[in-house]
């Protein structure tokens, strides 16, 4: 039970007391990441597993342009941070070539960082 002495504000350089050590990762996101992956091979591009998690980000994008230009700018807004091998922003880049996107959906790309040619 807290009592008065213990209540005191945080203090810039205290020392970390308790929780997950630095640089362990949550558990939680962990299991969500795998989930979602799962799901999406599972789903595939025709909804039984077609070309797996690459076929479902294909079908999204295809399907939900707009939703996908959000979703792949936060995934590589964190990649930014958290950079991989470089391997999904080139597959992302490769699948967003492959689309007929609008000049609103490049601007939102091109925002973030993300350069395309395009044919129009």
């Amino acid at each position: 039970m807290a009592n008065l002495r213990n209540l005191r504000p945080f203090q810039k350089g205290h020392k970390k007391l308790g929780g997950r050590k630095k640089g362990v990762p949550n558990k939680s996101s962990l299991f969500l990441d795998k989930a979602l992956i799962a799901a999406a091979t599972q789903a595939g591009s025709d909804g039984k597993g077609k070309d797996g998690v690459v076929g479902y980000f294909a079908w999204i994008l295809q399907t939900y342009p707009s939703l996908a230009v959000k979703l792949f700018g936060r995934i590589l807004a964190y990649e930014t941070k958290h950079p991989p091998k470089d391997l999904a922003r080139r597959e992302l880049i490769r699948i967003l070539q492959s689309l007929n996107l609008t000049q609103k959906e490049y601007a939102v790309l091109a925002k973030i960082g993300i350069k395309i040619s395009r044919d129009f």
